[in-house]
């Protein structure tokens, strides 16, 4: 069984926190636990252990969850974690870079599509004049991988296996 390791992060008693909605300071309404898996420390898989912060806005009248700078607040893993996760996914096949960060590779899986639907969004396809179309063998057995990239950035703006 893998050792693990645990990092508990609190706040201050008496601790304030900006309204995400409006910025306006207010106390602690009350809070929820969460954790978070993040990179290894040595040989151990390392969680974060926090009590995530909910503040009852005084301007707004709108109870809500503080972000956490480290990580999203309905993802299991700390931003670090999910970089490092994608850029070993970048490098090599998914079950093995599940098997480096010891995790299920349909976590991986959620990872990466979380940031591949993110970068989507965020893509502005208003200036793509030119596209350009490649077909590749994935792998023997004739599997192919199709990519369309626009010709002038060199981004790729879908691919499909």
């Amino acid at each position: 069984m893998d050792e693990a390791r645990s990092l508990y992060i609190d706040f201050e008693r008496e601790a304030e926190f900006a309204c995400p909605h409006c910025g306006t300071a207010n106390k602690v309404y009350d809070t929820e636990k969460k954790l978070w898996r993040h990179l290894d420390f040595w040989n151990w898989k390392t969680y974060f252990h926090a009590r995530a912060p909910r503040t009852d806005c005084t301007n707004c009248n709108i109870v809500t969850l503080v972000p956490i700078q480290w990580a999203r607040l309905q993802f299991h893993f700390t931003l670090l974690f999910g970089a490092w996760a994608m850029r070993l996914m970048a490098e090599r096949p998914f079950n093995a870079a599940a098997r480096e960060l010891r995790e299920h590779d349909t976590r991986m899986w959620r990872i990466f599509h979380y940031y591949v639907n993110q970068a989507m969004a965020e893509l502005n396809l208003t200036q793509v004049t030119w596209i350009a179309v490649n077909e590749t063998l994935s792998r023997c057995g004739h599997r192919y991988i199709t990519l369309f990239v626009d010709v002038n950035t060199k981004i790729v703006l879908f691919a499909t296996a």
